[in-house]
C-alpha cells in the first residue's frame, strides 16, 4: 500500500501526538504515585523506585521518538539522492552543470 505525502504527514503527526500524550500520561502517573506514597508513608518516603520505573518508561518513549526522527531524516536524504540521480538520467544534463 502506497501513501501519498498528505497521508504520510498525517501518520507522522499521529505518531508524534501519541508519543507526546504518552509522555504526559507517564508524567502525570509518576506525580500521582509519588504523592500517594508520600501521603501514606510521610514526606520522607523513598521514591527512588518510582523515579526509576517512570524514568525508564520515558526513556523508552524518547528512544522511539529518536528512531522516528532518524527514519524521517533517512527518508529525506533518500528522496534527495533519488532526485539527484534522476537529474543525471535526463538528456542534456551536462548543460545544467555550467549554469
Amino acid at each position: 500500500m502506497k501513501l501519498d505525502e498528505l497521508q504520510k504527514d498525517d501518520y507522522k503527526s499521529a505518531i508524534e501526538n501519541f508519543i507526546s500524550d504518552s509522555q504526559s500520561y507517564i508524567d502525570n502517573n509518576h506525580y500521582e504515585a509519588t504523592v500517594a506514597l508520600k501521603l501514606l508513608t510521610g514526606t520522607d518516603a523513598d521514591t527512588s523506585g518510582l523515579d526509576s520505573y517512570y524514568g525508564s518508561m520515558k526513556k523508552q518513549l524518547d528512544d522511539l521518538l529518536s528512531v522516528l526522527t532518524s527514519l524521517q531524516k533517512f527518508r529525506a536524504c533518500r528522496i534527495r539522492f533519488l532526485l539527484s540521480q534522476e537529474r543525471f538520467r535526463r538528456p542534456g544534463w551536462m548543460r545544467n552543470l555550467t549554469h
